[in-house]
């Protein structure tokens, strides 16, 4: 089994953070992809940065396939539930 890490804003770059809902969205579509055995939040001491880390069998999907299919179902997730992110200052 291989790993990949993705940062999420390259995914879906208007998610605010990784407790977004649209991210459990995106993980539960990647993970019925086949190859892809399992997908979860990576947190590194190195980056502020979230990434996804996609679990997978290499001799049935390629790191190119997934970043692909990752950019395509972010994309999607986007286009149906926008995000507005407000400041708001003075609120304590």
């Amino acid at each position: 089994m291989k790993k990949l890490h993705i940062e999420i804003p390259l995914i879906l770059p208007e998610v605010p953070d990784d407790k977004d809902p649209c991210v459990q969205n995106i993980i539960q579509l990647l993970e019925e992809q086949k190859g892809i055995e399992k997908v979860h939040v990576k947190k590194t001491a190195k980056s502020d940065v979230p990434q996804l880390c996609f679990h997978y069998n290499s001799s049935q999907i390629s790191i190119s396939r997934i970043r692909v299919i990752a950019k395509q179902i972010g994309s999607s997730i986007s286009e149906k539930i926008g995000h507005k992110l407000i400041e708001v200052k003075g609120i304590s």
